[in-house]
């Protein structure tokens, strides 16, 4: 390590990331940091395939999987003064030695500033160091009066999307705290991840001549909104509904197999069969967009940012989404197509617009991809690392 080199500790808060969305986004920050000025040191709480990916990356990785399940223990076991002085005194104490011990310099605490202000949080004020928190997601609920006070307390809480910010700013969160850092797309490497042409991809899967491809991509679950999609292939006019072909990418695990199979009966109700295809959990999503004419989100429910809209974008694909949560921020005017996800017939008119203008999905296409800059991970890392560079100087 060079005297001029920061050492930045991030910390996964998530415990529970089935998906890999939260692990995936703080592995994307850490590979692009600039390595001439910041030296990133990274911790998790439970074993997970990022820690070997991290260290490939030559990235210093702590499991502190350990201290976690004896912290639980006590908290699940222990009687009530053992579990206060261990939250208030035993998990601080060793969160603030662990800082002193790795010389670090900044902490930034990965998901939610609901997580690790009773902890991380003071532990890093014990050992003078910046402490930061991204925000993934919208603003927890339930906290007490204390941990709703603490969390307000972050020398810096980034944001992924104006719509995060917005639910923030409304539960009272004070600006001077709030700093947008969108999760950014390597374009380069997604671009990379293509490894066939639009025309062996279709062969591929079996595409029948002469039908436009939409692609949805995300896991099986209702707040996503695959049910939406269905019901509004249902409602297409004929000659509209032949001439597309829909591929549904994505896993869902046990809870999710009743939504599953009512997928299924609808795509029985209306008559979809020939033209939807499941296609269960992918590794080659670039692939799969790259052989599409349109990209679908649907979610019900907010998204707090939407990856997978600004990879369809970066690879050139016309998108339609909820105008609901992020992607109302993400999709500009002349980038793709917004509809009301409670409305299948307002999904089903952009479908068919999009299906019957060629114009019009070659322009949204070009528009997609200038948009897509705007969520580079190289804009992302400028935000952040300045960030960084900021409250480092102000610390010394």
């Amino acid at each position: 390590m060079t005297a001029s080199r920061r050492r930045i500790l991030l910390v996964e808060m998530n415990e529970d990331d089935t998906t890999g969305g939260s692990h995936q986004a703080q592995f994307d920050l850490v590979r692009h940091l600039d390595r001439s000025r910041f030296e990133p040191v990274v911790a998790f709480y439970q074993d997970n395939r990022f820690l070997a990916l991290h260290r490939q990356e030559g990235v210093e990785v702590h499991l502190l999987e350990e201290m976690r399940t004896r912290e639980l223990d006590i908290r699940i076991n222990g009687g009530l003064l053992t579990r206060a002085t261990d939250i208030l005194v035993g998990a601080v104490s060793r969160r603030a030695r662990f800082l002193k011990e790795h010389r670090i310099d900044l902490l930034h605490l990965n998901n939610s500033p609901g997580t690790g202000s009773d902890d991380w949080l003071p532990a890093a004020r014990i050992a003078r160091i910046p402490c930061v928190a991204s925000a993934r997601g919208n603003p927890p609920m339930g906290l007490s009066p204390v941990h709703a006070r603490l969390a307000r307390q972050f020398d810096r809480i980034l944001f992924v999307s104006d719509h995060v910010v917005r639910g923030y700013r409304a539960d009272g969160y004070p600006d001077r705290i709030v700093t947008m850092v969108p999760d950014g797309v390597d374009l380069e490497a997604l671009r990379e991840g293509v490894t066939c042409s639009r025309e062996e991809m279709q062969a591929r899967l079996e595409i029948p001549p002469g039908r436009l491809v939409a692609t949805m991509v995300g896991n099986v679950r209702e707040w996503k909104g695959q049910h939406v999609v269905l019901e509004a292939l249902g409602r297409l006019r004929p000659e509209v509904r032949d001439r597309i072909f829909l591929l549904v990418a994505g896993d869902g695990n046990s809870p999710d197999l009743p939504y599953f199979q009512s997928l299924l009966d609808l795509q029985e109700k209306h008559g979809l069969k020939t033209m939807v295809r499941f296609l269960g959990p992918r590794r080659d999503v670039p692939d799969l967009l790259t052989a599409s004419d349109m990209a679908i989100h649907a979610s019900v429910l907010p998204e707090p940012f939407g990856l997978v809209v600004v990879e369809a974008m970066g690879l050139g694909v016309p998108v339609i989404a909820a105008r609901l949560g992020a992607p109302t921020d993400v999709v500009a005017e002349g980038s793709g197509l917004l509809f009301d996800p409670t409305s299948p017939g307002e999904l089903g008119a952009a479908l068919a617009r999009l299906v019957e203008e060629d114009a019009t999905r070659e322009m949204l296409a070009a528009g997609a991809l200038a948009r897509a800059e705007d969520f580079s991970i190289r804009r992302t890392m400028q935000a952040l690392e300045s960030v960084y560079g900021e409250l480092l100087t102000v610390a010394g």
